[in-house]
């Protein structure tokens, strides 16, 4: 069976791979719709996690 989700390009480098890993492995609609708002504005994909990896610091 095929999978339904299709190999994107990623619009920012990323340097292993996590980033791109992390969302797929995503099902919270909510958590992909806040990464996805914010994409449009990191210059880097390890931004899309910042205020997640402070709230946990916290």
């Amino acid at each position: 069976m095929a999978s339904s989700r299709q190999s994107l390009p990623s619009p920012l480098p990323e340097k292993d791979g996590s980033v791109r890993l992390r969302v797929q492995g995503c099902s919270d609609l909510e958590r992909l719709k806040v990464w996805s708002e914010r994409a449009v504005h990191v210059s880097d994909s390890a931004d899309l996690f910042t205020s997640e990896q402070s709230e946990q610091s916290e």
